[in-house]
């Protein structure tokens, strides 16, 4: 095995909005796994929360499986949260999301293209959509008076 061999390939895109961002991450294994139906392709789908953001108070502490975190339109829920601090040791924004890697998701672990995994870029799509809206403005009914 040479040495360009240890080296394991990367792919983000990005969409900011409003005091957030969302992003897809693609990588790729080197190594032979121990299922051989599943492929070399990891997905996750993330958002990156800053501080302005409407739901940024609605979160708390390190668990992500607190109510915030599992109230985001994620494939199977969250499965990584982090704060990130800036230069100053302040936090500056807090990344959620998810993998593609559940009980039934091999399949995705099989797609090298943005194209062959439209799903994820879809439920990406949906997250950004859902981080865009402030749902007390949206799907209300105003009682007559």
């Amino acid at each position: 095995m040479g040495e360009e061999d240890l080296w394991n390939h990367v792919e983000e895109w990005h969409k900011r909005g409003v005091d957030f961002q969302v992003t897809v991450k693609r990588w790729s294994f080197t190594e032979t796994h121990w299922n051989l139906k599943e492929g070399r392709q990891v997905w996750n789908v993330y958002a990156i929360i800053h501080p302005n953001h409407r739901l940024w108070d609605s979160f708390e502490g390190p668990d992500m499986f607190q109510p915030a975190a599992e109230a985001l339109p994620l494939h199977c829920g969250p499965t990584f949260l982090e704060y990130n601090l800036g230069q100053t040791g302040k936090i500056e924004s807090l990344q959620v999301g998810s993998d593609y890697r559940h009980l039934g998701d091999a399949r995705f672990s099989h797609y090298k293209t943005r194209e062959s995994a439209w799903e994820v870029f879809r439920d990406a799509e949906e997250l950004f959509t859902y981080l865009s809206t402030n749902p007390e403005d949206t799907n209300t009914e105003k009682e007559e008076q």
